[in-house]
Parts: structure tokens; C-alpha cells; sequence
């Protein structure tokens, strides 16, 4: 059974194990992080998706040691754009 969402987008934060930080953007809201860690604990993959620009990002998750995802308001959206 395929659920429908709202369309959001959030700002992830990922934290290697070297102290390194990056920040992507992703195609759905707070409410994924729970899928995507159990799909990366099924993996060993963390797998993230923008639909917005048609990219998807994959990180091993032994490199990983923190990521938090922030739901985006569509005012923060609108200025990331411009």
C-alpha cells in the first residue's frame, strides 16, 4: 500500500567519524529519519533523495557517526532558491 505525504524538505546534517560536516538537502520531512536509519542499518548504506534537483546522495554508514534532519519552512525554502 503506497502512502501519500505532504511534499517537504528538509536540511540534513551528517557528522563523519573524522569530525567532518556537510549538509544536504532532501525531499521529505523529520518524519523519514527513522526509514532511512533502518534502511542503513539493513544496508550499511545511507541513501538520501532531492527530488528538487533530481540527485541522490549515498553515504556508508561506518563513516557516519551523527546526522539530525531539520524539516524546512517554505519561507527557508524560498530564500535557499534565490
Amino acid at each position: 500500500m503506497t502512502r501519500n505525504y505532504d511534499k517537504q524538505e528538509s536540511e540534513v546534517e551528517v557528522i563523519y567519524l573524522d569530525g567532518e560536516m556537510k549538509t544536504f538537502t532532501i525531499t521529505a520531512g523529520n518524519g523519514i529519519a527513522h526509514h532511512l536509519m533502518k534502511e542503513a542499518a539493513q544496508t550499511g548504506m545511507l541513501v538520501m533523495r532531492d527530488d528538487i534537483v533530481k540527485k541522490s546522495i549515498c553515504i556508508p554508514l561506518a563513516q557516519v557517526r551523527h546526522i539530525s534532519i531539520q524539516t524546512l519552512t517554505s519561507q527557508v525554502i524560498e530564500e535557499m532558491r534565490e
